[in-house]
């Protein structure tokens, strides 16, 4: 390393007269989300406590600052929150504030699950064809689509299924049982024709069936 060492000042150096690139600073919901349940996760399960508390920072911080007239909203720049929030942004922080309830006890953040689950479904949720559309209702939209498929992340649905049956573990509230089977009946013919693009959606449905099982 030290033989490096004045390599890598030469390039920094030279690197220095140049023009920085930009910098993407941007919070999204759906990426917080799925850090705060990693956190949680990671701060209950290596007693480390720095980390629930930053899961708990940034939990509160999405709750409070990117929301408009009582909705989600997905991205925040500059002091302000903007777009209105699709599936990701309310399935993955959902998942997280449940993680985070898991890790502390703390029934506040079940609570903020429990508030934003419902208002996924007021948004989002399709009750003729169970499942929930990745945006909301806009003109400008030509379609609302509405995937069960794992891509670079877990599926939207796939994880909005997994809330719903814990949340039905929760509460007690059979309805949230009912919304996960809507979801995995909705996606049945493509779990079952490809199952490795449903994964998500599959471990949906083994938590479902053991809460079926006597």
């Amino acid at each position: 390393l030290q033989r490096l060492e004045p390599g890598r000042q030469a390039l920094l150096a030279a690197r220095a007269r140049r023009k920085r690139p930009l910098t993407d600073d941007k919070v999204l919901a759906d990426w917080n989300g799925l850090m705060i349940g990693a956190m949680a996760r990671a701060g209950a399960r290596l007693a480390e406590p720095r980390y629930r508390a930053a899961a708990e920072r940034a939990a509160a911080f999405v709750l409070s600052r990117m929301r408009s007239e009582g909705a989600l909203l997905h991205a925040f720049r500059d002091g302000r929150a903007s777009v209105p929030a699709f599936l990701d942004d309310y399935a993955f922080l959902v998942e997280g504030l449940l993680q985070l309830h898991a890790a502390t006890g703390e029934a506040r953040w079940r609570e903020d699950a429990v508030r934003l689950a419902e208002e996924q479904e007021r948004r989002l949720g399709d009750p003729a064809g169970g499942a929930w559309f990745a945006a909301g209702e806009d003109e400008h939209l030509l379609l609302r689509s509405k995937a069960g498929f794992d891509g670079a992340v877990a599926s939207g649905n796939g994880v909005a299924a997994l809330n719903a049956v814990e949340l039905a573990r929760l509460t007690g509230d059979a309805a949230w049982a009912d919304r996960a089977e809507g979801a995995l009946l909705a996606f049945a013919d493509g779990m079952e024709q490809s199952p490795l693009a449903h994964v998500t959606l599959a471990r949906a449905l083994d938590r479902f069936l053991e809460t079926r099982r006597p």
